[in-house]
């Protein structure tokens, strides 16, 4: 998980309203109140791994066996829950103003990427100067105004925040990303077609064939796809040279994406913004924005 996410998921959720309550006690019994303001917190906060024991701990005590604020629970248990709750509030405080401090604001106008894990320095520069080269050819002209440069590093990560100068950039590497995504897993489709032709022993000639009809599927979505994101995002697709520049920067972005990267819109980016980013947990689910532009089409006729 990125410190930026962290940073993010922290945001907000940090408030003395959302500590646990100690109403009244006495020898024995104690009563604990706010509840349910506790809970939303612990919600929020779930998805950290670093506090998976405390939250486990506070999730399956006698706390969650009741829908009310207030619960009246035996002492040692009841101080053993408020114990934990504090620390996962202090920490989590705490935790929020280093990162504010690690983490400078991050704008609108800029995206995190994953470069593909590596231990080779080489490789590792291959990749982020793929991604310089594929990036500026794309976004340094008079229709996007963008202009390319690194903001940060997330430490020790390979996640690098880069500032693309426009709105229209961020835009135009959103449906680059999301149809590289669409184009990367063709490409693990085809790869398990041809293992499979391959297997079946088929004459040479036969699957000489099969593979050439194969590539020329895969060439004709490359196609098709940049050809929306150019009349999309420029207004046309007559100009050959731009077309030549969004094909090769979708290919890039669909062999690195291929070998393990991630492009990401910023945390604060407005959600119409980040809605047009592909989702690198839900991958099964991206489709090619073509087929949804075609039956929306169809339907308002």
């Amino acid at each position: 998980m990125r410190l930026s996410e962290v940073q993010a998921i922290l945001y907000g959720v940090i408030e003395s309203s959302n500590h646990l309550k100690i109403e009244k006690a006495n020898s024995e019994n104690i009563i604990i109140g706010n509840i349910l303001a506790f809970k939303s917190f612990i919600n929020d906060i779930s998805v950290l791994p670093f506090f998976e024991n405390e939250i486990k701990f506070i999730t399956n005590s006698k706390l969650y066996s009741t829908s009310q604020s207030t619960f009246t629970i035996r002492n040692d248990i009841g101080y053993s829950i408020y114990k934990t709750a504090e620390y996962l509030n202090n920490a989590s405080e705490a935790l929020s103003k280093v990162l504010e401090v690690m983490n400078p604001n991050i704008e609108e106008n800029s995206i995190f990427i994953l470069l593909p894990c590596t231990n080779d320095f080489k490789a590792l520069v291959n990749n982020l100067t793929a991604f310089e080269k594929s990036i500026n050819q794309v976004i340094s002209n008079d229709t996007i105004k963008g202009q390319l440069r690194i903001k940060r590093w997330e430490s020790g990560s390979f996640w690098v925040e880069l500032m693309l100068g426009s709105q229209a950039a961020v835009s135009l590497i959103a449906a680059i990303a999301w149809s590289a995504t669409v184009i990367s897993k063709k490409y693990k489709e085809s790869q398990l077609i041809e293992q499979h032709v391959r297997s079946l022993e088929i004459k040479n000639e036969s699957l000489q064939d099969l593979l050439e009809k194969q590539k020329e599927v895969n060439s004709l979505l490359i196609q098709n796809e940049v050809k929306n994101i150019q009349v999309k995002h420029f207004g046309s697709n007559e100009d050959n040279e731009n077309f030549e520049r969004l094909r090769l920067t979708t290919k890039t972005f669909a062999e690195l994406i291929q070998k393990g990267s991630e492009v990401h819109p910023a945390l604060n980016a407005p959600e119409e913004v980040q809605n047009v980013f592909p989702n690198f947990k839900k991958l099964g689910s991206i489709v090619s924005q073509i087929k949804q532009i075609e039956e929306n089409t169809s339907k308002s006729n």
